[in-house]
């Protein structure tokens, strides 16, 4: 039987009437995609709060107030493209998400920009960064082409 490829429109030979994917390339291409959603970081954000016993008046608890934070698609710091995760960097580390502690002013950010802050630079000096975080980024795409 054949099928279309739910990424490609490719038509392929399935094996089992669940196969959705032609190859493997194109099923971690849904995957990341699945994974960028904005309705599954949303719902990921809602653990971490959870978790964190968040307040539930906090206006982050609103899709509306996250989906405004996270709208652009790109880091402000390095200006790549957000991949996974939540996207949201916290004003203070030491602190939990709240709509207070994650400003519009460093959000979204990527993953890479996240990791690269931490707990040991501020916003302000990830903005300092910025030109030179823009300029690795570039470079990094260049050598993975």
């Amino acid at each position: 039987m054949k099928k279309l490829c739910s990424v490609c429109d490719n038509k392929f030979e399935v094996s089992s009437p669940a196969t959705k994917y032609c190859s493997g390339e194109c099923r971690n291409e849904a995957l990341r995609d699945r994974q960028t959603s904005i309705n599954t970081r949303w719902t990921s954000l809602q653990r971490i709060l959870t978790a964190e016993k968040c307040d539930e008046h906090d206006p982050l608890w609103r899709f509306s107030t996250y989906a405004a934070l996270i709208k652009s698609g790109t880091c402000v710091f390095c200006g790549s493209k957000i991949g996974g995760g939540i996207a949201l960097d916290r004003f203070d580390n030491t602190k939990g998400h709240t709509a207070a502690n994650c400003p519009p002013e460093s959000n979204p950010v990527c993953a890479w920009c996240n990791r690269i802050r931490g707990a040991n630079l501020t916003v302000a000096q990830m903005f300092r960064l910025k030109p030179l975080l823009t300029e690795f980024q570039k470079e990094n795409k260049c050598k993975k082409k």
